[in-house]
């Protein structure tokens, strides 16, 4: 399938984000750039982006415009023992991530797996996806940024995945 975007480009940032944005391959390149060590960047690699690996404005149809389109992933699992029970969650949605994108967002529930950094185990638990589409900017990603730290932090989590990509959008 062809999708008229140019591919993906990928890099590393300040350890904060991965920079993934809209290209022809979709999720697979996604996934693949995934299993050949994007997560492994070193901390202090500048992104590898060209000015071409987004759409301009000019690109987007009719009266859409560039926004941030960003997805959250938050695990349920905790360390030693337990779950983020739908209660905690729901406390962190309003008092955190709520206050910091009023203006809207998408939550879904799903499952994932991944591999624990410490004993190599593969764990399997319930995940809450949070989708984001804000302007980008520094003030988005300071909001991003408070939010995954404070979710590490209160449910002592190992991360909290992140993906970032520019998208065409209208409402």
């Amino acid at each position: 399938m062809f999708f008229p975007f140019p591919a993906y480009q990928s890099g590393c940032t300040d350890g904060r984000r991965s920079v993934m944005r809209r290209g022809r391959f979709g999720l697979a390149a996604m996934l693949m750039m995934a299993a050949t060590g994007l997560a492994g960047c070193s901390q202090t690699s500048q992104p590898s982006v060209s000015p071409s690996a987004s759409a301009s404005a000019s690109e987007c149809p009719n009266s859409s415009g560039q926004m941030d389109s960003i997805q959250l992933f938050f695990g349920s699992a905790i360390p030693g023992g337990g779950h983020v029970s739908k209660q905690q969650w729901t406390h962190f949605l309003d008092t955190t991530i709520t206050p910091l994108f009023p203006t809207g967002l998408t939550v879904y529930d799903t499952s994932s797996q991944w591999q624990d950094r410490t004993t190599g185990e593969v764990v399997r638990e319930k995940t809450r996806v949070v989708l984001v589409v804000a302007p980008a900017g520094a003030q988005t990603d300071n909001a991003v940024q408070t939010i995954r730290d404070t979710y590490k932090a209160q449910f002592r989590q190992q991360s909290v995945m992140l993906s970032d990509h520019i998208d065409c959008v209208d409402f």
